[in-house]
């Protein structure tokens, strides 16, 4: 599912994602999967995160509050998780302290100002054995492969029954 984006769109979720980087460089807050360091993590990894978090609110219609140093809010409409690849057979990531029951929506960013949301799963359901792997060592986590993922639409079926508790959990993490 391709999402366009504005370039206005862009801007502002690359402007999140620079901030982002910025307040944990500020206050030495290391990631804790390990992810920091030359070509993991920081500029790049928040830059396309916050752009495909855009990119996931659009095609729901959802507000993205595009928050800057609330760790533990949901990152779309208090109801949908979101992870960003560049590389079209990148897998969607996944750690054992992801809540089970929210959705989680792999969103490709390869060519701006589209944004190619390949599909979701519920973490209870990317976390089995199947699926764990370390491809860099020393960070292992569950790798979820696109060929898993639910298509898009049916998100928005899930969606519809569970949509008011996941807003009442981010009224709660404000």
């Amino acid at each position: 599912m391709i999402v366009s984006l504005t370039w206005d769109d862009i801007e502002t979720a690359a402007w999140v994602g620079m901030r982002r980087s910025l307040a944990r460089l500020q206050l030495s807050i290391i990631d804790k999967y390990g992810a920091n360091g030359p070509g993991n993590g920081g500029f790049d990894t928040d830059v396309l995160g916050a752009i495909v978090e855009q990119a996931v609110a659009q095609y729901f219609n959802l507000h993205w509050r595009s928050r800057i140093g609330f760790v533990r809010a949901v990152d779309v409409g208090g109801c949908i998780e979101v992870k960003s690849a560049r590389r079209d057979n990148d897998r969607l990531l996944l750690h054992h302290d992801n809540p089970d029951d929210l959705p989680f929506v792999l969103g490709i960013v390869k060519s701006l100002p589209h944004v190619d949301l390949r599909g979701w799963i519920l973490a209870r359901d990317g976390k089995v054995d199947a699926h764990w792997d370390d491809p860099v060592g020393g960070r292992p986590a569950f790798f979820v492969p696109q060929s898993a993922l639910r298509p898009m639409p049916e998100l928005s079926l899930h969606l519809r029954g569970v949509l008011g508790r996941y807003q009442q959990r981010e009224e709660d993490a404000i």
